[in-house]
């Protein structure tokens, strides 16, 4: 399942507490932010500087400021970014399974 939500505008972004980034030692989970205009990411006092169609991967946001430099403020607010979540957690790569019987 893939949980997709279309951003407008300025936003402040906190995805760890989502239930899609549950997490424990044998799963592991990302989110897909993809800039759908020019923009500023501010996370951790640093400011990115993101071009229409850059994705970034984590594995959670937490506090992360996101601020469309739009010239044409229909465009910032019909949609700015777009927030794709795979669900659920998947296995680690790399890492052995136990499959009950």
């Amino acid at each position: 399942m893939l949980n997709v939500k279309r951003l407008a505008g300025e936003q402040d972004l906190t995805t760890a507490t989502s239930p899609y980034a549950r997490k424990s030692s044998h799963t592991f989970h990302i989110d897909l932010l993809e800039c759908l205009t020019d923009a500023v990411l501010s996370a951790d006092k640093h400011l990115f500087s993101l071009k229409k169609f850059d994705i970034i991967v984590a594995t959670g946001f937490k506090e992360v400021h996101l601020s469309p430099l739009a010239e044409n403020s229909k465009a910032a607010a019909s949609a700015s970014f777009r927030l794709l979540q795979p669900g659920p957690s998947q296995p680690v790569p790399g890492r052995r399974q136990r499959l009950d019987p």
